[in-house]
């Protein structure tokens, strides 16, 4: 059915908006530079997956 990872893709987008918005908020109410190596691991994370990652994203 169509209708079901198009679902999936819209709330997992939904997921990934709401927390750079909350991450956002962290990020002005406490300092960049406290959370820049934390914000780095994660996109460092993000641009390198894991092998399971990648295997969820390919089905």
């Amino acid at each position: 059915h169509l209708l079901c990872p198009v679902l999936l893709l819209l709330f997992i987008t939904e997921i990934i908006l709401l927390l750079t918005l909350l991450y956002s908020s962290l990020l002005y109410s406490t300092g960049f530079h406290w959370l820049f190596p934390l914000y780095w691991w994660a996109f460092q994370r993000f641009v390198h997956p894991s092998p399971n990652t990648l295997i969820f994203v390919s089905f």
